[in-house]
C-alpha cells in the first residue's frame, strides 16, 4: 500500500495496519457489512462496514462519517471503493484518531505498531482496557488516558504467546506481512 509508505509509515506500521485490516476483513471487501438485531429499534441494522469494519451508524459514528464525508482534501470520496476507504482511514489517523496515527508514525517494533493500531481499531479487548483507564483516570486528560491505555495494551501484547485468539490473528497477519515486506515478496502499490 504505497499510500501508507508515502504518508510516512514504516514497515512495522504498514504491517500492523494491513494485518489489522485483514483480521477485520480478510478479503479487503469495501462493501462487507455485518447486520445485528437492534433491540431498541426492534429491527436489523448495519453493525460494521468496510475494510476496517467500522462501527457506528449514530450521528457521529464511524460508518456515518465514512458515508457522509463527501470529500477529503478536495477529492470526492466514494465509501464503496477500497482506495477511498484507505483515504478515509488515513484521514482518521490524521484527525479523529490522531493519537494512533502519531504512535504509528514513530514505531520501532511490530508490538509498538500493533498496539498503536489496536488503539485505532478498538476491538473488544482494547475497548475494555480504554474504558478501565478512563474509569480510573480521574482528572487526567484524554491524551494521558490514551497513553496509559496504549502502555497497558503494549504490555499485554506478547507476540510469542498472545493473550487471546483476537490478538493471535492480528499478530500472525501482521508478522506475515512484515516478513513479506522484508523479503520483498510484498510490494507497495
Amino acid at each position: 500500500m504505497g499510500i501508507l509508505h508515502k504518508r510516512g509509515y514504516n514497515d512495522y506500521a504498514i504491517a500492523a495496519i494491513i494485518g489489522n485490516l485483514k483480521a477485520e476483513n480478510p478479503t479487503f471487501n469495501p462493501k462487507l457489512k455485518t447486520i445485528e438485531f437492534d433491540k431498541k429499534q426492534q429491527k436489523n441494522v448495519v453493525a460494521t462496514y468496510g475494510i476496517a469494519q467500522w462501527r457506528g451508524v449514530e450521528a457521529n459514528g464511524r460508518i456515518t462519517r465514512l458515508q457522509n464525508i463527501g470529500k477529503i482534501n478536495g477529492e470526492h470520496i466514494d465509501p464503496e471503493k477500497l482506495e477511498d476507504q484507505v483515504k478515509f482511514l488515513m484521514y482518521e489517523l490524521d484527525t479523529t484518531e490522531r493519537f494512533s496515527g502519531d504512535k504509528l508514525k514513530f514505531v520501532n517494533s511490530l508490538p509498538e505498531a500493533l498496539a498503536g493500531m489496536a488503539m485505532f481499531e478498538r476491538f473488544a479487548d482494547v475497548s475494555e482496557t480504554i474504558e478501565q483507564v478512563k474509569n480510573i483516570g480521574g482528572k487526567t486528560t484524554s491524551k494521558e488516558n490514551n497513553q496509559n491505555a496504549y502502555n497497558i495494551i503494549l504490555n499485554k501484547l506478547n507476540i510469542s504467546q498472545p493473550e487471546n485468539a483476537e490478538w493471535g490473528f492480528r499478530i500472525a497477519y501482521a508478522q506475515d506481512i512484515y516478513n513479506k515486506i522484508q523479503s520483498k515478496q510484498y510490494k507497495y502499490k
